[in-house]
């Protein structure tokens, strides 16, 4: 089954009025207390100003954020259309917890980066925010080709005009996305409309941007995964969101703080970063069975890493009464016939990189 996508405008903050118009009415100003996570720690969602105002807070400000949340679907984005709402009304739309933790803005400081074109909201996210299967694009339904053409034998996605640099991919499981080769760029965002591939641009060269602030450089086997949301509120808003893969070490990273609880709600004593390394490259699986075909090649090491991990699960659920494995005997059994008979090179390279991420992910999950 595909994975789990959460919506990135589809929650209200806790907290209210930490995001203000700007005075020229042209879009809130930046706010570091825009996102929270299930266990209510914020982190930066930055809206942009034309006017370039301050956010209300003071630095000395606080307020009240979850200490607890039992969601575990992701993070609560405050949208412009809820400054006005209550407080109470808006922390009982988010959690269900009467726990609150007072946490100063002064604790949530982050280096300044630049700020997201007007009416764009710059987001770091993680693969369950790509929203591939919950996409509501209508299509019309008259038909306007009716006739095939003597002789013709081949039928492109679309007859006029063409899609630059990005090369249009058809997923297994039936999806739409595209990569830019040469920039190591991918995206759901549907880039043969000139209007979208002018947003996409427009992100990727604020991306740029602040990559260019970064003290060390990007890693050399990195990509790029670009999420857009238009419209994401009454107010017209887009959110941008994004997040980098590196394949040298199998982790998701980004290029501002991103809040683990995120990827961690389930855990609690997370005290080092070796407590979060399996779940971020169970966000690097993942990443793999979006985007299974791209300017790169599945390793083929994975298929013998793959027999060996279930292998040794089979073996440990026919001798120990409690195994942790997540798969039954017989599951693993099929799956390890399935896994021998496979070559990851060829025609179907694919199809079977969408498959093993999927089952290396679950692994690195449980």
């Amino acid at each position: 089954m595909p994975p789990t996508s959460l919506s990135l405008a589809s929650f209200v903050s806790p907290s209210s009025g930490n995001v203000s118009p700007s005075s020229d009415g042209a879009g809130p100003t930046r706010s570091y207390l825009d996102v929270q996570s299930p266990c209510g720690t914020a982190y930066s969602a930055e809206p942009s100003s034309a006017s370039g105002g301050q956010s209300q807070s003071a630095s000395d400000a606080q307020v009240e954020l979850p200490s607890g949340a039992s969601s575990p679907t992701g993070p609560c984005i405050v949208s412009p259309g809820a400054v006005n709402s209550s407080k109470s009304s808006t922390t009982d739309t988010c959690v269900q917890s009467s726990s609150v933790t007072k946490v100063t803005e002064s604790q949530l400081s982050q280096p300044s980066l630049p700020d997201a074109p007007a009416g764009r909201w710059r987001v770091p996210i993680h693969t369950c925010f790509i929203k591939r299967y919950e996409r509501k694009y209508k299509i019309p339904k008259q038909n306007t080709l009716s006739v095939i053409p003597p002789m013709t034998t081949h039928f492109p996605h679309l007859t006029d005009g063409g899609c630059g640099n990005w090369v249009r991919v058809t997923h297994p499981e039936g999806g739409l996305y595209f990569y830019d080769a040469e920039r190591r760029i991918f995206t759901d965002a549907y880039v043969y409309e000139p209007a979208v591939a002018e947003e996409v641009e427009q992100f990727v060269l604020h991306i740029n941007e602040i990559v260019k602030l970064q003290s060390k450089l990007l890693p050399p086997n990195h990509e790029l995964v670009l999420e857009i949301e238009p419209s994401a509120w009454d107010t017209g808003e887009t959110l941008w969101g994004y997040y980098y893969i590196d394949h040298d070490t199998r982790s998701q990273f980004w290029l501002e703080e991103f809040d683990n609880s995120y990827l961690t709600w389930e855990l609690s004593g997370v005290a080092s970063f070796s407590h979060i390394k399996h779940e971020v490259e169970c966000q690097y699986w993942r990443h793999w069975s979006l985007f299974p075909i791209g300017p790169r090649q599945f390793p083929e090491e994975i298929c013998e890493e793959l027999l060996g991990i279930l292998t040794h699960n089979a073996i440990d659920a026919l001798t120990s009464p409690t195994s942790t494995t997540p798969y039954d005997v017989e599951t693993l059994l099929r799956t390890i016939s399935l896994v021998k008979n496979c070559t990851v090179g060829g025609p179907g390279r694919g199809y079977l990189a969408c498959g093993f991420s999927r089952v290396m992910g679950d692994f690195c999950w449980f």
